[in-house]
């Protein structure tokens, strides 16, 4: 079984499920078949990581 740590710190135990949103994050352009469940997980990932790019533009404002 293979885990696979997103930027987010959620993780998918999954390797199938895994790929899937992988290939869905490297090439947005391109159609990836993904379920209800890996679509949820795709924007749960996506939104975490415009959250982390806020909060460091945050930080270096104040530099």
């Amino acid at each position: 079984m293979a885990t696979i740590s997103f930027f987010a710190g959620f993780e998918i135990k999954d390797k199938e499920k895994a790929l899937r949103v992988l290939e869905a994050l490297k090439d947005s352009g391109a159609p990836v078949s993904l379920t209800p469940e890996e679509r949820e997980l795709l924007r749960k990932q996506e939104k975490a990581g415009k959250a982390s790019i806020d909060k460091l533009g945050e930080l270096l404002e104040k530099l």
